[in-house]
């Protein structure tokens, strides 16, 4: 497959210039209706040269609209897994608990890009999200349908197709 015939919309350009380019946000958000091609955006996006680049790392995460509770639970033990290779101790975590772990987590890293695939509420944004804010040059790219998900995010919104 070749990747680059996945760059014929001009967002998907402008959603690799919003994870490239510096600036004071780490979140890139992009949003859209259902089936505007959301995931598929970010994919081509991770896949592109410069970003391949740019990143040390990159993780994924597939969060969804399921994603309560115990669901929050298991996915910041997944993230925190691929992020320090270790397994994450759940007794008397508290979500709070578990994003300092995170946090703490990604602080060894350079220039990391973590994907966070289709969350629906701010919660699981807030609690599956690994960087410090002073962490300039790590970037969260978020997908979703929602557009104020993560209020401070540099947005790209995809139109109809």
């Amino acid at each position: 497959m070749n990747l680059e015939t996945l760059h014929e919309r001009a967002v998907q350009r402008e959603l690799v210039e919003a994870l490239l380019l510096p600036s004071d946000m780490s979140c890139v958000l992009v949003h859209g209706m259902g089936g505007t091609g959301k995931t598929v955006t970010a994919v081509a996006a991770v896949q592109d040269t410069a970003v391949r680049l740019w990143f040390s790392e990159i993780y994924w995460l597939t969060v969804g609209a399921d994603a309560v509770g115990e669901r929050i639970k298991q996915l910041a033990a997944v993230l925190y897994k691929q992020l320090s290779g270790k397994s994450m101790k759940e007794e008397g975590q508290d979500e709070h608990e578990r994003q300092a772990m995170l946090v703490a987590a990604m602080a060894d890293k350079q220039r990391a890009l973590v994907v966070l695939d289709d969350p629906w509420m701010p919660e699981q944004v807030r609690f599956l999200n690994p960087i410090d804010g002073s962490q300039t040059e790590h970037r969260l790219l978020v997908t979703t349908r929602i557009r104020d998900l993560v209020p401070k995010a540099t947005r790209v919104e995809l139109p109809l197709m």
